[in-house]
């Protein structure tokens, strides 16, 4: 996971209840807590991943075994999920790679 974390995402941690001031993607400061709350984090763990625009595209809101989480950051980062309607689809495809 640490591997394909490293170069392919740029990551923040939160504290949900948290009054760290950070800088949004939108370029706003505001508390952790209310980013999480934007955010729409309910649950911990939740892992969410944006694309370069800050638009979700994926989201994980319990906890994952590493092997799953992997696999996802992989199809996230070869740029899969814009090919294809879904996860599940690009699995059901054999998991080709594709371009970024």
């Amino acid at each position: 996971v640490v591997d394909n974390l490293t170069g392919a995402f740029d990551v923040v941690r939160l504290d949900t209840m948290g009054s760290r001031r950070i800088r949004t993607i939108g370029g706003e400061t505001k508390k952790e807590s209310a980013v999480a709350e934007d955010m729409d984090i309910r649950y911990t763990p939740t892992i969410v991943f944006l694309d370069s625009r800050g638009s979700e595209v994926f989201r994980f809101d319990s906890y994952r075994k590493p092997e799953h989480v992997a696999v996802v950051m992989h199809y996230l980062s070869i740029g899969a999920y814009k090919q294809f309607s879904s996860f599940q689809d690009w699995l059901r495809a054999g998991r080709p790679e594709t371009k970024p």
